[in-house]
C-alpha cells in the first residue's frame, strides 16, 4: 500500500504538537496504546524513527520534522476536499 493513512498522520501531528504520546492520545480521543501502535506503524513505513522519546515526552527527529510539514499539508488538503 502506497501513501499514508490519514488517521496515522492526524495522530502523528497531535503527538508532535503536544509533545507527548499521552497528550496526543487525548487530542485524538484514542488510548495511549492505540497511539503508540499507530506511531510504530508510521515509523515502520517511514523506515526510520520519527520521534526521540524521553522522560520529558517526545521530540521530532529531523525525519519527523520533515514528515510533520508534509502531514500538515496533506491533512489540510484532505479537509479542504471535504
Amino acid at each position: 500500500q502506497r501513501g499514508f493513512d490519514l488517521t496515522q498522520l492526524r495522530t502523528f501531528v497531535a503527538v508532535a504538537e503536544s509533545g507527548s504520546v499521552s497528550a496526543g492520545a487525548e487530542r485524538v480521543f484514542l488510548s495511549q496504546s492505540s497511539v503508540s501502535e499507530q506511531l510504530k506503524k508510521l515509523e515502520e513505513r517511514a523506515g526510520q524513527p520519527l520521534f526521540v522519546r524521553s522522560k520529558q515526552g517526545v521530540t521530532a527527529t529531523p525525519a519527523g520534522s520533515r514528515l510533520l510539514d508534509h502531514a500538515r499539508r496533506i491533512l489540510a488538503m484532505s479537509e479542504a476536499a471535504f
